[in-house]
């Protein structure tokens, strides 16, 4: 009986941690303020995206895969949202904000908007179009 009261006095002790951690992990952060006290961009969105490139050795990855859109993400994953330059870069996402993009353009970070969101994808898709004509006429 002993053995079962510590179990139950432990067992409460859990749930007291758990309950503790998920009130954490609910609380509302406002990403703004967090983007700005954690991020340094070393240029403005307008200027990263017109510096987007695709080589061929990206394209090859690209194409590679089963499908452009994972080749893609796979691309972004590795060359633009890479772990060492992620503090630099003027866009972000995070999984906790579903299809929401964040950009820092004059001096502040804002959301990114569907117009936004769109360029950066043709851009995108400009870069591997160019790049399979360059291949086509090779």
């Amino acid at each position: 009986m002993k053995k079962m009261m510590k179990t139950i006095e432990s067992q409460k002790d859990e749930i007291n941690a758990l309950k503790q951690h998920i009130q954490v992990q609910k609380r509302k952060i406002n990403i703004i303020d967090w983007l700005d006290d954690n991020m340094e961009p070393s240029s403005d969105y307008k200027t990263f995206l017109r510096n987007i490139s695709i080589n061929e050795y990206h394209y090859n990855d690209i194409i590679v895969d089963e499908n452009v859109r994972i080749g893609l993400t796979k691309y972004m994953k590795d060359n633009i949202f890479t772990e060492d330059v992620r503090k630099t870069l003027p866009i972000m996402c995070f999984k906790q904000f579903y299809n929401t993009f964040f950009v820092y353009d004059d001096d502040n970070w804002r959301k990114m908007t569907h117009t936004e969101m769109e360029q950066f994808c043709n851009t995108l898709d400009t870069c591997l179009f160019t790049h399979f004509q360059e291949w086509k006429v090779k």
